[in-house]
Order: structure tokens, then sequence, then C-alpha cells
């Protein structure tokens, strides 16, 4: 809200300085809600048992909850980038625009009752995850479209700088390997994996000799195999402070500035 332009109906475009400084501002809160968001979807699909597991027990976690959760981890993101990607183009389009964005959000909405009634059918709460998350990215994809036109032209604009940094990206994407491998190493009971890896196994320690002939896991009780994964979830969170903290340290300074400014602007119109 409050960004440095003319609002709809205001009476006139922005100007070169407004465009500038409102992308400047969209680019900063977008990398640092997709940081937030990409973490999450990095460490949820692998703990997603676990956390079941801890706080409704195994009734609920040797379901297909666990996967959903593990999925819906996922889908934060786009739901977390679409909500503002959505409020900045309400808040800057014109009427005319705001009409025709609206046309297209029905579209979406209808096209989206549809694939939900199907994916339901078919895929029962995963499915219907995969069509909210297909449409999820219509509706990003549509205001990606309308701020590349809002802002063509002014300088430094580059889709790309909503993005976080490349080393961050990287550290999330090795997460994502390193503690998925983990998961079906150490916890494939999780999400029905033990029973693809040893058909008429379950979980649980009563089960350690269904890991007879997996080399140095043989053996191992279901706790040591829990707290071993938390390790290496842990290890990989501390991995990625580290990357966040070197890569993503210029973001949350500028956000500093911009809260310091704005409070300083609260204190001067109370006054």
């Amino acid at each position: 809200h409050a960004w440095p332009a003319h609002a709809a109906g205001s009476g006139g475009p922005p100007s070169p300085p407004e465009l500038a400084q409102q992308w400047r501002l969209l680019s900063l809160l977008m990398r640092a809600i997709l940081v937030v968001g990409l973490v999450a979807a990095a460490f949820g699909p692998a703990y997603s048992y676990l956390a079941l597991l801890l706080v409704y027990s195994r009734r609920w976690a040797d379901t297909e909850a666990a996967a959903a959760l593990g999925l819906y981890s996922q889908y934060l993101v786009l739901l977390a980038a679409n909500g503002s990607l959505e409020s900045f183009v309400h808040s800057v389009a014109n009427p005319r625009q705001l009409q025709r964005i609206n046309m297209w959000l029905v579209g979406f909405a209808a096209l989206h009752l549809g694939a939900s009634v199907l994916a339901v059918r078919s895929g029962g709460a995963m499915g219907l995850l995969l069509a909210d998350a297909a449409n999820m990215a219509a509706r990003i994809a549509y205001c990606l479209a309308f701020i590349a036109r809002r802002f063509r032209g002014v300088g430094g604009f580059a889709l790309r700088s909503m993005l976080p940094a490349r080393w961050t990206l990287l550290a999330l994407a090795s997460t994502v390997l390193a503690t998925g491998a983990s998961r079906v190493l150490l916890l494939p009971e999780s999400a029905g994996l033990w029973h693809w890896w040893q058909p008429g196994c379950g979980g649980g320690s009563s089960h350690s000799s269904c890991w007879a002939g997996l080399g140095p896991l043989a053996g191992l009780r279901w706790q040591a195999r829990v707290v071993l994964h938390v390790l290496v979830g842990t290890g990989c969170l501390g991995v990625v402070a580290g990357v966040l903290l070197v890569c993503e340290r210029d973001v949350l300074r500028e956000l500093r500035k911009l809260r310091g400014s704005r409070g300083a602007q609260e204190v001067k119109k109370q006054a």
C-alpha cells in the first residue's frame, strides 16, 4: 500500500522518478517475500511427515496428509507472490485497466473451478492443490505482464531483480536435494516410500528387519534415523542462513531504510 505514485484516477500518469522508486520498492518486497517462501518450500516436503507425526500421531502421518502438507508448503510460494503482485497491480491500475484485469480474473476463476472439480476426482487433495497452483501461476503471469508493460523503459528494470540472488537459489536447490535424499534413505516410511522400498514393511522401530541389505543404514533404530534426518535439516538450515546473510544483506538493509523513512513520515503526520 501507499506506493510512491499517482493512484488510479488521480489525474495523470506517474513521472519517471516515481516509476523508478515504485519499481525499486516492488522488487525489494518481492525478493524478500520469495526468500521466506522458498525457504519454507525447500524444507517443507522433507519434514512434513515428522511434523504430522509429532503433532497428530502416526494415524495422520501415515496418510496422504504428509504429502499434501509438503506440497502445500511449496504452494505457499505462489500464494504469497500472487497476493503481493495483485495488490500492487490493483493499487496502481487506472479504471480502464482495472476493468480489464477483473475480466481476466473472472476467466481465471471459471477455469479454476472446472479444473478443481476434475482434479479432486482424479487426485484428491493433491489434485486440488495442483489446480490451485496452476491458477496462481496464471494470475502471476498476468501480473508480471502488466508490470513489464508499466516499467518498460525504467532504468535498471528487469523481472529477474525480483528473484533472490543466484547463490541463494543454489543453496535452496541443494537443500531440496539433500533433505529429499535424507528422507528417502532415513525415513522411507514417510508418504508411502517404505512400501515402495520394501514391500510388506511398515513404519516404526519394530520394523528394523526391513533394513537388511541397506549397507551402513542396516540396523538403525527408528529414533536414530529421525535424529539423523533432523541433523541433516539443521545443517542445511545453517548453510542457507549463512548464504542469506551474505547474499541478501542488501535487501535487509534497504527494507530497514524504507521502514525507517516510513516511520519518520508517520511521526511528521502526527505532529
